[in-house]
């Protein structure tokens, strides 16, 4: 028997023995950022393809999102101007329009630390290219809101979205509006005058791997729905399958984790500017290991202040990521797995070496835009 409306929310597949039914869910990565939609299945529901219609396009559209988001903190990396706008409302505002109220926004900037310290002296004009920067990235945030609230009233008034999955898509629009205010609380941090008169302004690194972690997080519960909707429960047509894929989820798990570490890891590095120091490969200038390390006190403040102990500890979460997910990837190939499952475990790979070759070349380019941007997307 085909999988109901009700099965939606998991990847699973089901395997029938002895007049009953076994349950074990697919693994699915976290680098599955990258793949998009999934095959027809003929036993989905029409409401569960009224659903795809909507997940499918959205989780596209999620990766667009999040790809301008890197694009604005990289260039704000490059270039210095990370807060040109020192108010935030949580519904937006139309841009300034006239030359008066583009004084009147400039006036603001000036009494920023960043115009003090490092945009002493910016036009009018160049105000204008950074402010449109940050007006965009905010305003696109904001229309990935409406762009998922509209479908879903929709759907909900038509009864095509179940309970469960109801429930999910409502936790993660309010995780996408509390993203917006993390995103203030980060760039307030940045306003505020800085501790020593030869520190530049910059936001709290803490508040920028925050940032991050929260789209991370918001990212991937909208893939796993999509993916959950696209390709539901199914049966089983061979127990090794079921089998196979229960190993790997666990390897999955562990390696979704570590993923993760290296990605907060990331956010530090750009934070502290790290991208900017020892732009050299595999040793970090003439050592294998750097000095200092640990001269901050007390010594955790170094995981996460410290230019050498935070690009150290990038450095060190990449490789072990890659090495593991090559790992990965030669077990998968002794187990028994769908066609599907194991070409999704050979691309992992392929994306994991081109991210590692990617974050190699922008540190030894001194972080180009171009590059941080493909890095960090």
């Amino acid at each position: 028997m085909g999988p109901s409306v009700q099965d939606e929310g998991y990847l699973s597949t089901a395997f029938h023995s002895s007049g009953k039914t076994f349950h074990h869910p697919i693994p699915t990565f976290t680098v599955l950022c990258i793949w998009e939609g999934g095959k027809e299945l003929g036993t989905c529901s029409a409401s569960i393809q009224c659903i795809k219609c909507f997940h499918t396009p959205f989780s596209k559209q999620r990766w667009q999102i999040r790809s301008s988001w890197s694009f604005g903190r990289e260039r704000d990396e490059s270039t210095k101007t990370r807060l040109s706008m020192t108010d935030w409302k949580f519904l937006g505002s139309f841009p300034p329009m006239s030359s008066s109220e583009w004084e009147a926004e400039f006036v603001k900037y000036k009494d920023s630390p960043e115009y003090k310290r490092v945009n002493k002296g910016m036009s009018v004009d160049d105000f204008k290219f950074i402010y449109w920067i940050e007006y965009a990235h905010r305003m696109w945030g904001r229309g990935l809101g409406l762009f998922f609230t509209g479908p879903f009233v929709y759907f909900l008034c038509k009864g095509y979205i179940t309970r469960k999955l109801g429930l999910r898509l409502v936790s993660l629009l309010a995780l996408g509006a509390g993203q917006g205010f993390v995103g203030w609380w980060m760039v307030k941090s940045g306003l505020e005058e800085p501790e020593s008169q030869y520190h530049q302004p910059k936001v709290s690194p803490y508040r920028l791997a925050g940032h991050l972690m929260v789209a991370f997080g918001i990212y991937s519960g909208l893939l796993w729905t999509a993916l959950s909707v696209v390709r539901p429960l199914q049966v089983a047509q061979n127990i090794t399958f079921v089998r196979g894929s229960a190993k790997l989820r666990k390897i999955a798990i562990l390696l979704s984790i570590l993923v993760g570490l290296t990605a907060a890891s990331g956010a530090f590095v750009a934070g502290n500017d790290a991208g900017h120091a020892f732009n050299t490969f595999p040793k970090m200038g003439d050592q294998w290991i750097p000095e200092g390390l640990f001269e901050l006190q007390p010594w955790t403040r170094n995981l996460f202040e410290n230019t050498a102990t935070v690009q150290f500890d990038h450095r060190v979460l990449a490789l072990t990521t890659l090495a593991s997910i090559v790992a990965m990837s030669i077990v998968a190939r002794k187990l028994t797995l769908d066609p599907s499952i194991q070409r999704l475990v050979n691309l992992t790979m392929g994306v994991s070496i081109l991210q590692v070759t990617l974050g190699i070349s922008t540190l030894l380019s001194y972080v180009p835009v171009s590059l941080g941007v493909a890095h960090q997307s």
